[in-house]
């Protein structure tokens, strides 16, 4: 069955639907990604798809006891780069995934100054027939830490495959989870090696250039 992500338009600004069903009449003409509105027309290149955290969840980067750094605030910004005809497999560049109110519970650690996604941006795809999308390459990321005495920093490392994420049938959301992050040489020592990072982004929504 083809499926698409539906981008609702309202003005300037539309709320991504989800993965559904395309009707026989319309299947030859509807593109991997498309509006949620009536005509369900196509998602143009060039157009930027954003989310924040989905309600209720954390972002979390967290060994397998735990420890580690959890934000409660966090989001994600791309750029549609090629939107084929369903099925198929869309591309987009990952301009922006940022995170903040983070707290961290490793012993000696005062606060968390930042996280930030190294080497952006990151091309991406979004395959509609495993409602997936993967960050391709691996991703780099650096924690910034304060602590009691002086500061640290801990740096690591995605898988070498990408970062898989899943895609909500019902709004377009992304969830990724454990998936592991190797901590990188040269990091604190008493940075949890490895963690898993786990966030949800949704409902996303997009912005027409």
């Amino acid at each position: 069955m083809r499926k698409y992500l539906g981008l609702g338009a309202a003005a300037a600004l539309g709320l991504v639907t989800a993965f559904t069903a395309v009707p026989a009449a319309n299947a030859d003409a509807v593109a991997v990604l498309t509006t949620g509105s009536a005509g369900w027309a196509n998602v143009t290149n060039g157009d930027t798809l954003q989310a924040g955290l989905a309600s209720g969840t954390t972002s979390s980067f967290l060994d397998g006891n735990g420890k580690g750094v959890t934000c409660t605030v966090a989001n994600f910004a791309a750029s549609v780069t090629d939107n084929p005809a369903a099925p198929g497999v869309a591309s987009e560049s990952i301009t922006a995934l940022t995170f903040s109110g983070c707290t961290s519970n490793i012993s000696g650690v005062t606060k968390v100054k930042s996280i930030t996604i190294d080497n952006l941006p990151y091309a991406a795809t979004v395959d509609d027939s495993t409602d997936s999308i993967t960050i391709s390459s691996s991703v780099h990321a650096t924690i910034s830490l304060g602590l009691v005495i002086g500061s640290a920093t801990c740096k690591y490392t995605g898988p070498s495959t990408g970062v898989v994420g899943s895609v909500s049938l019902t709004d377009g959301s992304l969830s990724f989870v454990n998936q592991t992050f190797t901590r990188d040489t040269g990091s604190w020592p008493a940075c949890p090696p490895p963690e898993s990072f786990n966030s949800s982004f949704g409902p996303v929504r997009g912005r027409s250039v």
